[in-house]
């Protein structure tokens, strides 16, 4: 797991809820997910639905995978909820949540503001490897 944050940021991510259809692990420090034997595991066809807690109900979440980015869907109450089917994407992927604060986007007299948690993780059947 990595921790990235802008200088000086007050975006926040307080935790990362991780569920599919036999698993649902809360993370709240990333740099815990340093090792393989922790890797996030995905089957090819389940859904992995995440929920992100950041503490404010105007800021812009988006999971960032390989090649594209998609944005979380606003609770309301501080949560961002997103769910994706990964099909084709087997092996071992990584992905990142992006907290991006409202004035960011939306106003141009205000800092850059952003954090962003990323994960390694495992989509498919795990191969014969004692870590997986």
């Amino acid at each position: 797991g990595v921790k990235v944050t802008s200088a000086n940021a007050t975006s926040n991510i307080q935790s990362v809820r991780c569920q599919t259809g036999t698993r649902d692990t809360l993370i709240t420090d990333p740099l815990q997910m340093l090792e393989p034997l922790r890797c996030l595991h995905v089957a090819a066809d389940d859904s992995l639905q995440l929920t992100v807690t950041t503490g404010r109900s105007d800021d812009v979440v988006v999971a960032c995978w390989v090649d594209f980015r998609q944005r979380f869907h606003n609770n309301g109450d501080g949560t961002y909820s997103y769910v994706f089917h990964p099909g084709a994407l087997a092996g071992l992927r990584y992905f990142g949540v992006n907290v991006i604060s409202n004035g960011t986007l939306f106003d141009d007299v205000e800092p850059y503001d952003s954090a962003a948690w990323l994960f390694h993780c495992f989509i498919g059947s795990p191969p014969p490897h004692p870590y997986f």
